[in-house]
């Protein structure tokens, strides 16, 4: 490996975007509306459904960061080392996936309502499980939440060697090449009746778009970070989450005839509204983040792994046990939450962190604490 001196490039008000990513997909599946649904029935219900779109936000706050990495790395040592890259990318993202796969595996065979049939094993082995899930639809397994990874994964394919033999400029045009052609799959996708929850939705190319918009915007910000007051970082985020809601009035009832033109229409306010909660975020004080949410942040890959498998859980407990009180109560969400920051706490200590640790072995620019 190329020699290198270490220097570090770490925002905590990112890891506190990653939980927020995180309670947006959270409360989308389990529904933590303490009681506010019976006063706002439809704004609740949309934000219910905005929540999928946290899963946007990981994929663009994820490009933001490995673009801004790879351009100090070539800043710093005057070069992109593929090979370490794919390294880290190894180091950080498989020892969870496959260890939470095998587990789905094991979970199938004791208990057949939850199988995972073969042809689902095998591309999700080949980090290819979201085309699956397009085509297939999606399991009852709680694998389910990898088909993102997948996506990301694909994604980084490129990316670095893009970098490395063109620079930022081709990342650049790359990321317009994605914005043009996810919006060309939604109108042709919306005009032939594309499922707009399985087929759309796991569509690595219609995902790609954030992942550009991501790339565009390391490169257009330069290192520089919005300057706002707290207030103008919540006007940003409120913004975004009231785009992500609008964008619901727009996918409702569209299962059966989408249409290309309101398709694009939707997916670009959800685009918009996650550049502007990204913004909120960046460059919010240091001092704002509470230790305890950048924690939460850092185990976020973790949070999200679980989450299906906890709630899961307790809603076959709730089912057995009628008068237990967890059946869409409050605390069945709270418990949810708990066990599900437990769960993913124990995997980053025990599964994740000597992985991490390893990982920095190839790291140029260390982006935080492992």
């Amino acid at each position: 490996m190329a020699e290198r001196k270490l220097s570090r490039f770490y925002r905590p008000e990112l890891d506190a975007l990653r939980f927020f990513a995180f309670m947006c997909v959270f409360q989308h599946h389990v529904t933590f509306t303490l009681g506010l649904d019976r006063i706002f029935p439809e704004r609740m219900l949309e934000l219910h459904e905005a929540g999928a779109y946290g899963v946007c936000l990981f994929f663009l706050l994820s490009a933001y960061l490995i673009t801004e990495l790879l351009c100090k790395e070539r800043d710093k040592t005057g070069d992109i080392h593929l090979q370490s890259f794919y390294i880290r990318r190894v180091l950080r993202i498989w020892p969870l996936y496959f260890v939470f796969l095998g587990f789905g595996v094991i979970f199938g065979l004791v208990m057949p309502h939850f199988r995972v049939e073969l042809f689902r094993l095998l591309a999700f082995l080949l980090l290819a499980g979201n085309w699956y899930t397009s085509y297939f639809g999606w399991t009852l397994n709680p694998i389910s939440p990898l088909w993102s990874i997948s996506v990301e994964e694909q994604f980084y394919l490129l990316v670095p060697t893009i970098m490395k033999y063109g620079g930022k400029r081709a990342i650049w045009a790359l990321s317009i090449v994605f914005m043009v052609v996810s919006y060309g799959v939604l109108a042709w996708m919306g005009e032939h009746n594309a499922s707009v929850t399985v087929r759309v939705w796991t569509n690595s190319l219609v995902q790609f778009q954030f992942f550009a918009a991501g790339c565009m915007l390391a490169i257009g910000l330069r290192a520089r970070v919005p300057k706002l007051r707290v207030y103008g970082r919540a006007v940003c985020v409120a913004g975004g989450l009231a785009l992500w809601m609008a964008s619901t009035h727009v996918t409702r009832h569209l299962d059966v005839h989408p249409g290309g033109l309101r398709l694009c229409a939707m997916y670009g306010m959800v685009l918009a509204g996650t550049v502007l909660i990204f913004l909120g975020f960046l460059g919010l004080q240091a001092s704002l983040v509470p230790r305890g949410l950048r924690y939460l942040g850092q185990i976020s890959y973790g949070l999200y792994v679980f989450h299906e498998l906890i709630g899961d859980s307790i809603n076959s407990a709730a089912k057995h046990w009628p008068h237990s009180g967890l059946r869409g109560s409050p605390f069945s969400g709270i418990l949810d939450l708990i066990l599900t920051i437990g769960l993913a706490a124990f995997s980053y200590q025990f599964l994740e962190r000597p992985f991490l640790r390893l990982k920095e072995r190839y790291t140029f620019i260390k982006s935080r604490p492992a």
